[in-house]
């Protein structure tokens, strides 16, 4: 693996910052010939490396050895840091809490924006099981004829279409936005479908 790819420096200062040696084998701890392996592949947008001896790094990519995972690492560093604390007499802590709040922030607006795109298609999906009667397999078909699509996806930083609607994608919206019991829980809750069925000609 190339050392000089753009922002593998800032993400080898991550690793020291971590109490990750960054001049030995995360695997064998040699420290010669050491190479940065992307955890998730650098061309599917991974960005994480750990450092590797060239042998371990071929050996990983030929699927000689079992790889190595983002909860070992994060494991290694964990363990360090608390024995440093306890060592020093310190209270241990773990994080950052602006990081932390970072992401409780994202994972809102994340649910929010999942809530927006998804909730409109499920009380469509309940009108047509309460008020027409039709069932599953029925209900996707004419979703996905009245123009119904999962959310938009960004791909390598352009957006690509949403798909069709499925039967385990629609299952899996009802269980994000807490309706456990499905279309009938959903359906449990609405009323005056008669009118936008109607007006959309159903």
């Amino acid at each position: 693996m190339s050392n000089n790819r753009e922002g593998i420096k800032e993400h080898i200062e991550h690793l020291k910052k971590i109490g990750i040696d960054t001049e030995s084998c995360f695997e064998c701890g040699n420290k010669k010939d050491i190479e940065y392996h992307h955890i998730i592949p650098y061309a599917w947008g991974g960005r994480r490396v750990i450092p590797l001896c060239g042998n371990c790094h071929n050996m990983v990519h030929k699927g000689r050895k079992r790889r190595d995972s983002v909860g070992e690492l994060v494991k290694a560093a964990y363990k360090k840091k608390k024995q440093e604390a306890i060592a020093a007499g310190k209270e241990f802590k773990w994080g950052n809490p602006e990081i932390s709040k970072h992401g409780d922030k994202a994972r809102e607006i994340q649910s929010r924006k999942m809530r927006e795109w998804w909730e409109p298609i499920l009380i469509m999906d309940a009108y047509l099981y309460k008020l027409v009667g039709l069932s599953q397999g029925e209900r996707v078909d004419k979703l996905n004829e009245m123009g119904y699509r999962t959310r938009p996806i960004m791909v390598k930083g352009r957006e690509r279409k949403g798909s069709l609607i499925t039967p385990q994608n629609l299952c899996r919206a009802y269980r994000q936005l807490g309706y456990r019991g499905g279309v009938a829980e959903l359906a449990r809750k609405v009323d005056g479908g008669e009118v936008i069925l109607a007006a959309m000609d159903v």
